[in-house]
């Protein structure tokens, strides 16, 4: 058992094999370690990360295709020899 707190979207691996994560004294992370065990390895990704990253990508995305569209329809516009 860890203190660290639990939250969803932690996943374990003991020796390379992927183990559950229970909640426990419903605060914190446990997994089962069988006997002669030598490393567990805890990676934090939640699946709200995930959907964030996409959603800012993609804001992004149509930032940057909205300033050139409108950079490029002001180019061509625009009078040439104004004064």
């Amino acid at each position: 058992m860890l203190s660290d707190v639990w939250f969803p979207g932690w996943t374990c691996r003991v020796d390379g094999a992927e183990v559950e994560v229970y909640r426990a004294n419903h605060a914190f992370r446990a997994v089962p370690v069988p006997a002669g065990a030598t490393r567990a390895e805890f990676v934090f990704a939640p699946r709200s990360y995930r959907v964030g990253w996409w959603v800012s990508a993609c804001a992004l995305a149509g930032l940057v295709t909205v300033s050139v569209v409108g950079l490029v329809r002001y180019t061509f516009t625009r009078s040439p020899n104004r004064s």
